[in-house]
């Protein structure tokens, strides 16, 4: 199928979760926007300034969980050498029609392989990246420490692990949310404590975290290129403060925000374990007695 041979309508008949507005004025919108449009807008604006910060050029990249591709293909436009995106799309409303249809309409090289669970990446992918991308996961995940350990397996000595999504904001006491009766609720949100001593256990130090609750959207402006800018500013000043007030108000319940965390790998004594640790961590320390 060639570009010009999609329409809207066929975009209008996939469940999109992020939006795209790809060439010839086709777009795609996600049908979570439609009650929190402002909110999922300030969220994709905060992650992609931070992803901005990063150095991507020529690097290679995996995102796990990667629904449509949207941060996939991100990657690929700050200068990525080669993008994988993983995901099971038996866990979730969407399917991989919808980002193979985004790949071809933005002509990008980005390779698929769905059907790929998170607990099992040291199975499925070979090789070693030097950026991970796992945004918007392990707040879905029944087992989320054991998928962090996956992330490990990833790992070369120079790797940037980039780690978001549901947190509370409270650096005293590792615990966290767990909510299994109710599916369209996240399952686990944990402390920023916990999030971070759940990173340490599986040989992650944590080198910045952002906070959604933090971001000023007028920093996404500021870094749009000047010929997109009229494009960007057509939504006008006072909607942004909207979209800030109403973002704000709905991370202040009960202390909950959203974390992105930038994490290297390590290699040594990790005195979260006193005993062989678990999930094949164990290859990462030194110690051979425990």
């Amino acid at each position: 199928m060639t570009d010009n041979a999609i329409t809207q309508q066929q975009l209008d008949e996939l469940n999109w979760f992020h939006e795209f507005d790809f060439a010839n004025g086709l777009k795609a919108r996600s049908r979570n926007e439609a009650a929190n449009r402002p909110f999922f807008q300030v969220h994709r604006s905060f992650i992609k300034n931070c992803l901005e910060k990063i150095d991507f050029n020529g690097k290679t990249v995996i995102e796990v969980g990667c629904w449509d591709g949207y941060f996939s293909f991100l990657a690929e436009e700050l200068g990525a050498k080669s993008v994988i995106a993983t995901d099971d799309y038996s866990q979730n409303y969407g399917s991989s029609k919808a980002f193979k249809i985004a790949k071809q309409l933005k002509k990008s090289k980005v390779n698929l392989q769905a059907n790929t669970s998170v607990y099992d990446l040291s199975h499925k992918i070979q090789g070693k990246f030097d950026i991970i991308l796992f945004l918007g996961v392990y707040y879905h995940l029944h087992s989320p420490y054991s998928a962090v350990a996956q992330l490990r397996s990833l790992c070369h000595p120079n790797s940037l692990v980039v780690v978001e999504g549901d947190c509370l904001q409270d650096e005293e006491n590792a615990s966290a949310k767990l909510t299994l009766d109710d599916p369209h609720v996240s399952k686990f949100i944990p402390t920023t404590k916990l999030l971070k001593d759940m990173l340490h256990s599986c040989y992650f130090k944590v080198e910045a975290m952002a906070f959604l609750s933090n971001f000023d959207v007028s920093d996404a402006i500021a870094s749009v290129k000047r010929d997109a800018l009229f494009e960007k500013l057509r939504t006008s000043v006072d909607r942004k403060k909207q979209y800030s007030q109403q973002t704000t108000e709905k991370l202040h319940k009960e202390n909950h925000d959203r974390v992105l965390i930038v994490a290297k790998p390590f290699w040594g004594e990790n005195q979260y374990h006193c005993y062989r640790p678990p999930f094949g961590l164990d290859r990462y320390d030194t110690r051979t007695k425990y």
